[in-house]
Parts: C-alpha cells; sequence; structure tokens
C-alpha cells in the first residue's frame, strides 16, 4: 500500500499582497501565498492565490482553502 506522508510545519516566508482582477468589478487585494507557508489544517478565505513550482491555485473570493496534514488542498466553493 502507498504511504502518505505527513505536511511538514510551513516555512515561514510570509504571504504578500496585490491587486487581482477576478471579474468586470475590477481588481481586489488578494493574498498570495507560497503552498508550503501555509499552516496545516486552518481554513484560510480568499480571494488568494496559492503558489508552488509546479502549479498556482486560485482561490476566488468567496472561497476557502485547507492545506491538510497530507499537503493536500481542500477548496470549498460555498463555505
Amino acid at each position: 500500500h502507498p504511504q502518505i506522508s505527513n505536511a511538514a510545519g510551513s516555512e515561514g516566508e510570509a504571504p504578500t499582497t496585490r491587486d487581482v482582477v477576478f471579474d468586470a468589478d475590477g481588481p481586489v487585494p488578494c493574498t498570495i501565498i507560497r503552498r508550503r507557508s501555509m499552516p496545516v489544517n486552518r481554513r484560510m478565505t480568499g480571494p488568494m492565490i496559492v503558489e508552488e513550482e509546479g502549479s498556482t491555485t486560485v482561490v476566488e473570493p468567496g472561497m476557502a482553502v485547507t492545506r491538510n496534514e497530507h499537503d493536500i488542498l481542500i477548496l470549498e466553493v460555498n463555505p
């Protein structure tokens, strides 16, 4: 059986903020965070961009994301 490793704690890289356009209403302040810097098992609300080497995850306004203990991002569309 495959073994699923546990996610390590955050790397301590502080999130930043920049304006991002999600719809016709124009730019909104958006949190930009590295995936490995996200706390484990803490629900975070959008708008947010989660960056990592191989992908980017967009958490739109009104959505939420949690990085679980297995380093899986769980998105909630209507939290």
